[in-house]
């Protein structure tokens, strides 16, 4: 390579590390301590960070770089610049840089090959890699994936948007299992404690997080335009790199993403009358919106029943949803606290499925059924309602239970 070509890929790295927000998600802890360690005693020498657009990965990658005096890049910039990665690998070793950074790997061509190479050949040099699609874990080869080491990052949590939004740490943590109790009543005063301990203020923190569940969108003002912004990368930009898909048809999945905003369960056959789109073709999109982790299809609580013609469809966020409704939020924001509940219990990591019948009750996880809603009627006994109440309540052994305390679920 030239000088001019370093100097452009050393200029590239040194603007980027710059200016970057002090705040880290959890995972940033996680991701330092391996680099530590590989700094130390070598190791596995690729990192793979993967998650939705706006959860934090560039901003982990940038603070690493900057700690470890690392050489941050992009994908795009390699791909602008056909810089390959035995390049980048040249760079690093000429300038006795020991941790290469790519950001958005992905848009690089045969990326896991030429990394496989490049890591294997030089095992002193750490490649810490991301990319915005988990499809993109299924598409990893098994020779690969037994090189690196993967973090997942999801949206924030409640505890961690008040870490990091408010430098107020919450010590309080719920166990699922708290509610699998006989007695609710009991599971309700240990819940009282709990509430007692909090803020005074924690349900105005709550509805303040209910806007920005992604890091990048807590120094913005206009979310809705933001997230709206987002949703075009995704699907112009990650969407092309997942599978092939012409400009119309990636017109047609902005109309479907917002019509999904608007609904509580799809049909296929519906979206595509509706849009005057091919079936096959909303499938597809559909599929994508998946892979692309902008929404997640939730299965039957009852596994043969999965073949349904309804799905029913959670976004990553329920901001997401939000800033997608152009006309009416009063018509989504129910289904929005359903964004809600998936969301803790993704970052839960607790498996839950959802009862298409509905017949007394819309989600169960472990066993304990969930009505999430503020409804406060016809409710059967046993059941746990998760809604935007300002305080928990007992009647005829239903527990209600507002989002704010529901959302210290931690298992």
């Amino acid at each position: 390579m030239d000088a001019k070509n370093i100097n452009d890929l050393l200029t590239y790295s040194s603007n980027n590390l710059s200016n970057f927000s002090d705040s880290q998600r959890y995972t940033y802890y996680e991701v330092e301590e391996k680099v530590k360690k590989f700094m130390e005693k070598g190791g596995l020498n690729i990192v793979l960070l993967i998650g939705l657009r706006g959860v934090g990965k560039t901003t982990i990658l940038k603070t690493i770089a900057k700690k470890y005096s690392g050489l941050y890049t992009s994908g795009d910039f390699l791909k602008t610049k056909n810089f390959e990665i035995e390049n980048i690998t040249e760079i690093a070793k000429q300038e006795d840089i020991r941790v290469i950074i790519i950001d958005e790997i992905l848009y690089m061509s045969d990326w896991q090959i030429k990394l496989k190479i490049e890591a294997d050949t030089n095992q002193k040099i750490l490649y810490l890699i991301s990319g915005s699609s988990a499809m993109q874990l299924k598409k990893i080869s098994q020779d690969l994936s037994r090189r690196l080491d993967i973090y997942k990052l999801n949206p924030m949590s409640f505890m961690e948007y008040l870490k990091i939004n408010n430098n107020l740490t919450i010590h309080e943590k719920i166990n699922l299992d708290i509610f699998s109790k006989k007695n609710i009543e009991s599971a309700y005063l240990e819940l009282s404690k709990i509430k007692g301990r909090l803020p005074k203020n924690i349900f105005s923190l709550f509805r303040s997080y209910y806007e920005m569940q992604l890091p990048y969108l807590l120094e913005e003002k206009n979310l809705k335009e933001k997230i709206n912004q987002l949703i075009e990368k995704i699907i112009y930009k990650d969407m092309p790199m997942i599978d092939n898909i012409y400009t119309e048809q990636l017109k047609n999945a902005e109309l479907i993403v917002k019509y999904l905003a608007t609904a509580e369960k799809v049909n296929y056959t519906n979206i595509a009358t509706n849009l005057q789109i091919k079936k096959d073709m909303v499938i597809k999109i559909i599929n994508l919106l998946e892979k692309s982790e902008i929404i997640s299809i939730i299965p039957d609580i009852v596994p043969t029943r999965e073949l349904r013609t309804n799905k029913k469809i959670l976004f990553a966020t329920p901001s997401i949803r939000l800033a997608l409704n152009e006309i009416n939020e009063d018509r989504v924001i129910g289904f929005a606290r359903e964004d809600m509940f998936g969301l803790i219990m993704n970052n839960s990591k607790i498996k839950f499925g959802y009862n298409y019948k509905q017949d007394g009750f819309d989600y169960i996880a472990k066993g304990i059924k969930f009505e999430i809603g503020n409804n406060k009627s016809k409710i059967k006994p046993g059941i746990i309602v998760v809604g935007d109440f300002t305080d928990l309540d007992i009647k005829n052994n239903v527990l209600y239970v507002p989002f704010y305390i529901f959302a210290l679920i931690n298992n």
